[in-house]
């Protein structure tokens, strides 16, 4: 077990990358990453931890919106 002292960037990471090998998609894993960057946050002002821990958020997909062509738009 660790205790909220011993948590620091690396750990973050080696847990998001774990998640990202069980096929988290990208939505959840960075809904897990926000929880934990706002639970050290928290963790740093309520003293709990000596320092501030961050860690980079994942990158997420960029998705592009359908759309028609030309052609299509015209009924070609």
């Amino acid at each position: 077990m660790t205790s909220p002292e011993q948590v620091d960037a690396r750990l973050v990471r080696q847990y998001l990358a774990e998640l990202t090998g069980h096929g988290k998609a990208d939505k959840a894993l960075h809904a897990h990453a926000r929880a934990i960057c706002r639970l050290l946050h928290f963790s740093y002002t309520e003293h709990y931890i000596p320092s501030p821990v961050s860690s980079p958020m994942p990158s997420m997909e960029k998705k592009r919106l359908p759309f028609l062509t030309a052609e299509q738009f015209n009924g070609g």
